[in-house]
C-alpha cells in the first residue's frame, strides 16, 4: 500500500499546523504585501493573481510602477510569502485528504489508492505551479527586458496553479463533507 506508512505517522498537530501556516501566509499577503504593493502601484495586481495569465506590458507596468524599492520589497516579502503559502498548502491539503480517507476511521471516506492518487497529483500540480511562478515573478521583474518565451512560462503556470489549486481544494473538501457524512450516518459500535 502507497499510504500505509503515512497514514501510520499522521498526527493531528501535523493537520493543525499546516493549516496554521496556511492561514498565517494567506493573511500576511491578504492583509500585508498585496495591499502594499497595490498602494505603491496605484492598484495594479500581483503578477500570481491574474487567473488567466498576464502579458509583457502588464510585467513592465508592475515593474515600472514598483520601482527599484518596490520590486526588493515584491522579492522579499510577496515572493517568499507566496512560496510558504505554496508549500503549506500542499501539505495541508494532501494531510487532510489522507486523514479523511484512511481505511477503517469512524469519519473517513474510504478510497481505493488509485482514487486518492488524482487529487495529490493535482495537489503536486499546485505547489510545482506555484513554485514555478513564484521564481518566474521574480525574474520577469527584476529584469530590465524580460524574455517573453520567460513571461509566458510564468503567466501559463499562474493560470495551471489557479486550476490546480481550485480542483485539489474542491476534491478535498467533497470528501471531508463525504466523511463527516458518512461518521454522522454509522452506527455506533456495540460492546
Amino acid at each position: 500500500m502507497i499510504f500505509s506508512d503515512i497514514e501510520r505517522n499522521l498526527m493531528p498537530w501535523q493537520l493543525v499546523g499546516a493549516w496554521v501556516v496556511v492561514i498565517a501566509a494567506a493573511a500576511f499577503m491578504a492583509f500585508g504585501t498585496i495591499p502594499h504593493i497595490d498602494d505603491v502601484t496605484g492598484g495594479l495586481q500581483v503578477l500570481s493573481l491574474h487567473w488567466n495569465g498576464f502579458d509583457h506590458d502588464e510585467v513592465h507596468a508592475l515593474a515600472e510602477a514598483l520601482g527599484e524599492e518596490g520590486l526588493l520589497y515584491y522579492a522579499v516579502n510577496q515572493v517568499i510569502a507566496e512560496l510558504v503559502f505554496a508549500i503549506a498548502a500542499f501539505l495541508a491539503l494532501t494531510i487532510t485528504f489522507l486523514w479523511v480517507t484512511r481505511p477503517g476511521e469512524k469519519f473517513a471516506l474510504p478510497l481505493p489508492e488509485a482514487l486518492r492518487l488524482a487529487p495529490l497529483g493535482t495537489a503536486v500540480a499546485a505547489l510545482f505551479c506555484h513554485v514555478v511562478t513564484a521564481f518566474a515573478q521574480w525574474g520577469v521583474l527584476a529584469s530590465e527586458e524580460p524574455a517573453s518565451g520567460v513571461v509566458e512560462l510564468a503567466s501559463t503556470t499562474v493560470a495551471i496553479m489557479q486550476i490546480a489549486y481550485i480542483a485539489t481544494a474542491a476534491a478535498v473538501l467533497i470528501t471531508v463533507v463525504f466523511a463527516i457524512l458518512r461518521g454522522l450516518g454509522s452506527q455506533p459500535a456495540h460492546a
